[in-house]
């Protein structure tokens, strides 16, 4: 799987880790992948303990699925097509870059108001749930989850002003996400960074 970005980062008696990475695009016919994945390990053992975010990329409809772990039924689903103007807006400008409470904000608003505002409480549950006494896994999934989000959708408008085919959507897309890879790992590193230090980390 095409890689977007992977970090790692010691904390304490814990090794941590979060990789997102996607199918080959270009080879999909309607339903491209992202996966966000975020693991630790204690320092004495081998076995990594993961939480994991699918989205499935539905180019005919314009919508990303959100699946958590192995879950069957997706957990939020957005429509790309229907973000009210504003919102695209405010994805589009400098400021969502520079300022990442601002788009992750924007972002969780949209998958609440979508999905009948049990979206992102639903997932910081199930991360909870997973690593009960550890929010460090929190601000990783939250950095990258964002992040991913975040590019997909400015990703997606330009190349959608012209009707085209499912398969030639997830093409593009997929080298638009790779020409802006390095772009997300500084973004990510800087949103999931912002979190953990105003939780004292």
């Amino acid at each position: 799987m095409p890689l977007l970005f992977e970090h790692q980062l010691p904390h304490g008696d814990y090794q941590y880790k979060i990789r997102a990475a996607s199918n080959d695009l270009g080879k999909m016919a309607r339903v491209g992948e992202i996966t966000v994945w975020a693991a630790r390990k204690h320092k004495n053992d081998e076995n990594w303990e993961a939480f994991e975010i699918r989205m499935e990329l539905h180019a005919d409809k314009g919508e990303i699925h959100l699946f958590a772990n192995d879950k069957a039924e997706p957990i939020a689903t957005l429509s790309i097509e229907k973000l009210p103007q504003a919102a695209i807006s405010i994805l589009d400008s400098d400021l969502a870059e520079t300022d990442p409470e601002q788009e992750i904000g924007l972002l969780e608003a949209m998958l609440d108001q979508i999905n009948d505002g049990d979206a992102t409480a639903e997932i910081a549950e199930l991360i909870l749930d997973r690593f009960p006494t550890d929010p460090i896994i929190g601000c990783l999934v939250k950095g990258a989850l964002s992040t991913v989000l975040g590019r997909v959708i400015r990703c997606w408008f330009p190349i959608r002003r012209e009707v085209r085919p499912p398969s030639e959507l997830l093409g593009m897309l997929g080298n638009c996400l790779g020409e802006n890879k390095w772009q997300m790992a500084k973004t990510f590193v800087w949103r999931s960074a912002t979190c953990a230090m105003r939780l004292g980390f």
